[in-house]
Parts: structure tokens; sequence; C-alpha cells
């Protein structure tokens, strides 16, 4: 968790969202802990609600990256013309940027 450091010198916790990949990693331990019977009754609501909340987190993330990549590959296709009236400036310095595009647009990412 992260702190913010307050004018006196102490540190209080600031409610940041997880990465997606820290997300994930809480909401493995907590299925691992319920599937081994390591959770105590007490505790098994709040631990499936913060299980619910990481996996509204994750599909949210995922909903957003899939929306960024279909839009980046979108703006790719647009640019196909431009790309072959660009190919000698994406060689002059050395490099053959169309390969590179090629691939990307080729990709084929599965969201669910």
């Amino acid at each position: 968790m992260r702190a913010k450091i307050q004018s006196d010198g102490k540190t209080e916790p600031i409610a940041v969202s997880p990465t997606y990949s820290e997300a994930m990693t809480r909401l493995e331990a907590i299925v691992e802990r319920v599937e081994r019977g390591d959770v105590d009754v007490d505790e098994l609501a709040a631990s499936v609600k913060e299980a619910a909340g990481l996996v509204r987190l994750c599909r949210d993330r995922l909903r957003g990256a899939k929306t960024q990549v279909e839009e980046a590959l979108k703006g790719l296709e647009q640019a196909g013309g431009a790309l072959a009236d660009g190919e000698a400036a994406a060689s002059r310095d050395g490099r053959d940027g169309t390969r590179v595009v090629e691939r990307a647009s080729a990709l084929e990412i599965d969201f669910e």
C-alpha cells in the first residue's frame, strides 16, 4: 500500500487502486485460501466481498485495455495507405517499420 507523508512527518495510507497484476495476485491468494479451507467463517464474507471487487476491477481493466488495443489497431488500419508512402521515411533511420506494423496489425488478443 502506498503512503502519503503528512506535514508532521507521519504517514497515512492512500487508497490507491491496485494494478491489474496486483489485483490478480491478491485474487489468486484469496481463492487458494478459500479452496484450502483456510478462511475462518468470520472472514469468509469479507474475503468473498474483496474477491468480487477484485474481479470487477480486473474485468474493467481488461475492457479498457481491449478498447485501447482496438483503437490502436484501427488507427493502424486507417494509416495503411500512408504506410506504403512512408516506407522510405521508416527506412531512413535503418529500420523497416512496416514489418513491425504488419505484425502488430495481425495481433489477435483474446480478452475473455
